[in-house]
């Protein structure tokens, strides 16, 4: 218990810096790079509680499914072409690399498959066991690629962002002075208090609902669900902004913590893998990305943080702070995260029977 409190105040403090300094999603990585500096330092290897585990999927359900609007919801159903190529992609550069790491290293097939899958980490480490698949190199082989994904591309991204942003800047006309805006609605305190309850509640009831129907990461599955139905749907949902903050401090401390100094001793035993999986992350993200952007209506960085084989919940926190099209790139991450944990097992029949 003592562990946990000093974890979240580590990671508290280094969120608050880091987004003082205007680190990207700074929130999130702040936290999860001062737990790993912790962990690094201490030595200790605690398992993140599982009740707030789901605490932290349900806040973060909460903010992705906020994004979500009418009109998204709408846009949503003419998307399936860019579904079918995503998933397409992805499996099929899936079994590439499986291969590639198959031939090169000592790692068997079923362990490949596993490692270069481009799915949530807990999950497929959650199965790999069913299939004869070595559950630790499938487990630190993905913290590996998780860990570069959310400290390398979040930068990459901003960078490119903050430069068509002043070229767009550079190129636009000056915008009159006054601008008439539409008032919104004021609530009362109470009111907005009731509305906040109700919305944690709703998105709690469908995260509960979806991880006991056995949905591959049915929490937050379910918490964003349950929020685009009563936040687009009933138009009711509201959270407070400030609280935002608080919700990726949390997140990113449960990310820091499974990154253990056993985890980061064992990944370096395993250069061959971590150097095919890099080379696997520039391909899928890259790769992916162009054909998406060939034929999709999504802008350029967004298509990108779709094609990113990250977490869904880190991918979608981060798209929301830096103001990404949000609905689509969940829903492409949803159906990666989805797809991939339901081909699995008819890829390895396919393949190492």
């Amino acid at each position: 218990m003592l562990y946990l409190l000093l974890l979240h105040l580590v990671g508290l403090i280094g969120g608050l810096l880091a987004r003082k300094c205007k680190v990207p999603a700074g929130a999130l990585l702040g936290a999860m790079v001062s737990v790993v500096a912790l962990n690094m330092v201490t030595g200790i290897e605690q398992a993140y509680p599982l009740n707030l585990r789901f605490v932290v999927q349900v806040f973060s359900g909460i903010l992705i499914g906020l994004t979500f609007t009418r009109t998204d919801i709408i846009m949503l159903r003419r998307m399936f072409k860019s579904v079918l190529i995503l998933l397409g992609a992805m499996l099929t550069l899936n079994v590439l690399f499986a291969f590639i790491v198959h031939r090169f290293t000592t790692l068997d097939l079923t362990t490949a498959l596993f490692v270069t899958a481009p799915g949530g980490m807990s999950d497929l480490a959650l199965i790999a066991v069913d299939f004869g698949a070595d559950t630790r190199q499938v487990a630190m082989l993905h913290v590996f690629r998780f860990g570069f994904v959310v400290l390398f591309f979040p930068f990459a991204i901003r960078r490119t962002m903050l430069r068509k942003h002043k070229e767009n800047e550079a190129e636009k006309p000056p915008c009159p002075i006054n601008v008439p805006t539409t008032a919104k609605p004021c609530l009362s305190t109470k009111r907005k208090a009731l509305r906040i309850f109700l919305t944690v509640l709703v998105a709690g009831t469908g995260a509960f609902l979806a991880r006991a129907a056995g949905v591959p990461a049915g929490a937050l599955i379910g918490s964003v669900t349950a929020t685009v139905i009563f936040g687009a749907g009933a138009q009711l949902a509201l959270f407070p902004k400030k609280a935002r903050i608080g919700v990726q401090v949390f997140a990113g401390c449960f990310l820091g913590s499974q990154i253990t100094l056993q985890a980061v001793e064992y990944i370096r035993t395993l250069p061959g893998p971590m150097a095919i999986i890099l080379v696997q992350v520039f391909v899928v993200a890259f790769g992916v990305s162009w054909l998406l952007r060939r034929f999709s209506t999504m802008d350029r960085t967004s298509c990108l943080f779709a094609s990113i084989p990250g977490g869904m919940v880190e991918m979608g926190i981060l798209a929301e702070e830096m103001g990404l099209d949000v609905p689509r790139i969940i829903l492409m991450h949803t159906c990666r995260i989805v797809g991939v944990v339901s081909m699995m097992p008819v890829m390895l029949w396919l393949f190492v029977r």
